[in-house]
């Protein structure tokens, strides 16, 4: 790497750096306090890593274990030949041994493996999924807990959220024309878009069983959990919120390292972002239709 690009590599990251600096100098105190802190029953974190990831995921989850809101347990999937090289790294191994982390290997699914297992897993428990690429603020699961308080069973609360834009004749426009990161608080809507990097939570018992079908998800929505998500959950009857707090991306920096193997090429610039979208809506319409005409003929 040249000195330009190192130089407009920590410019972009130095956030990122900072915080990992932060969160790996201060873990023992982290860990400890954590051990000791109250947990908020009910409440699972879960999350996936995988490849060259596996060497930032510890700033990811020592970020949620330095909130001011804890979760009862935090879940890592991931397949089996990350899990081997998790348990060779000591803070890792440390976060298992205080029962602040439970790691499970299972057939990785790409990002889809940090919600599906943990429905299947807990699913009497609201599940908080997150990114392992990611230091998040202290405030990051209070806040999601704070509005989940506030509205229905049936509501998804996130911190990052895009509007949909629909054209005139009421179709989807491309996602890269969304109103990306509102930041206006917002009453419960079914117009508004999660994405996982920012963290968000699914009520107990919110997500149809078509949610984990592994068949389903692999055709219509290989490369995007997050449109999967949204309308399996919309198909359900949910509604989506965002926190009070306005989302601000500096609070939420990428750790330096993870970029290498994310899929923001593939989805936004590769545009498969609308391939999938439009697979969702021809596949939900078409439940849709046969519920319609199964209604008729009763």
């Amino acid at each position: 790497m040249s000195l330009g690009l190192k130089y407009l590599h920590i410019k972009t990251y130095w956030r990122g750096y900072l915080s990992a600096c932060f969160l790996r100098s201060f873990s023992p105190l982290i860990i400890r306090r954590a051990s000791r802190a109250k947990r908020k029953t009910g409440t699972v974190v879960s999350l996936t890593t995988f490849g060259t990831r596996v060497a930032i995921v510890d700033v990811a989850l020592l970020s949620v274990l330095r909130g001011s809101a804890l979760p009862e347990k935090i879940c890592l999937y991931a397949d089996a030949l990350s899990v081997e090289k998790l348990k060779k790294r000591g803070i890792i191994t440390k976060l298992e041994s205080e029962g602040l982390l439970q790691i499970r290997a299972v057939q990785d699914v790409r990002a889809y493996t940090k919600l599906v297992y943990a429905l299947e897993n807990h699913p009497d428990k609201q599940i908080v999924v997150c990114d392992d690429d990611v230091a998040y603020p202290k405030y990051w699961l209070e806040d999601l807990l704070r509005k989940r308080s506030e509205v229905g069973n049936h509501t998804i609360v996130c911190h990052r959220a895009h509007r949909t834009v629909r054209d005139e004749e009421g179709d989807l426009v491309s996602y890269t024309d969304w109103k990306w990161e509102t930041c206006e608080p917002e009453t419960p809507t079914r117009d508004i878009f999660p994405t996982g990097t920012g963290g968000v939570l699914y009520p107990a018992s919110c997500m149809p069983p078509s949610t984990t079908d592994r068949t389903l998800f692999t055709r219509i929505s290989p490369s995007n959990d997050d449109i999967w998500f949204w309308y399996c959950a919309r198909e359900n009857g949910c509604d989506f919120v965002t926190v009070d707090r306005p989302y601000n991306r500096k609070r939420f920096p990428d750790v330096p390292g993870s970029q290498a193997s994310n899929l923001f090429s593939e989805n936004v610039i590769g545009r498969a972002n609308d391939g999938q979208i439009t697979a969702c809506e021809d596949y939900f319409q078409s439940i849709k239709v046969a519920k319609e005409s199964e209604c008729r003929m009763t």
